[in-house]
């Protein structure tokens, strides 16, 4: 079933709506939070409760790409554990690197979870993501959207780690520039 026909049942209030739903992006949503958090039975969790969200929502509020609107709802709610739990004490998942590499970038006056959250921040970032070349968008994604690791994405992308990890720090650095140039106080 396609989006729109999800957002539909959504808006009959018909539960075949989260089982269409849940088909389509379970496995999706738990990739996710399991790259974030490392720990299968609280990705699944978290994937149950977003489409949970998903059931609460208003219909009309959903945007047309219901994909893109379930991870970013899955990333909050993981991100959420992993503060909450301080997950990092106990092994954590690829996050706490992603959010230490992404520091060097966004240090100063706001941590990289705060500048995430800001509208006008996406926008920049989106931007830079255009600037890149499509393998280093690719593997900038990969990265710091899925929390994949260094070792995944080289496999995926049919590369050496150590040259993932040197592009990512290249990437960061122009990154890190990009948003002084726009005006970032970093």
């Amino acid at each position: 079933m396609d989006d729109s026909g999800i957002v539909a049942l959504l808006a009959e209030r018909s539960e075949r709506a989260i089982t269409e739903a849940s088909h389509k992006y379970f496995s999706y949503l738990k990739t996710i939070a399991y790259n974030i958090l490392g720990n299968s039975e609280d990705a699944e969790q978290v994937a149950n409760d977003t489409l949970m969200r998903l059931w609460t929502v208003d219909p009309e509020k959903i945007p047309p790409v219901i994909k893109t609107y379930l991870s970013r709802i899955a990333k909050n709610l993981a991100y959420d554990i992993l503060r909450s739990e301080r997950r990092e004490k106990r092994g954590g998942g690829e996050a706490v690197l992603v959010l230490d590499e992404l520091s060097e970038c966004v240090s100063g006056n706001i941590s990289a979870e705060e500048a995430f959250f800001e509208a006008e921040f996406y926008a920049d970032i989106n931007a830079f993501l255009a600037s890149l070349k499509a393998k280093h968008r690719k593997m900038f994604v990969l990265r710091y959207w899925y929390c994949f690791s260094t070792a995944d994405i080289a496999e995926r992308m049919g590369t050496s780690e150590s040259t993932v990890s040197v592009t990512l720090s290249r990437l960061r650095g122009k990154l890190h520039d990009f948003l002084i140039e726009r005006g970032y106080d970093l």
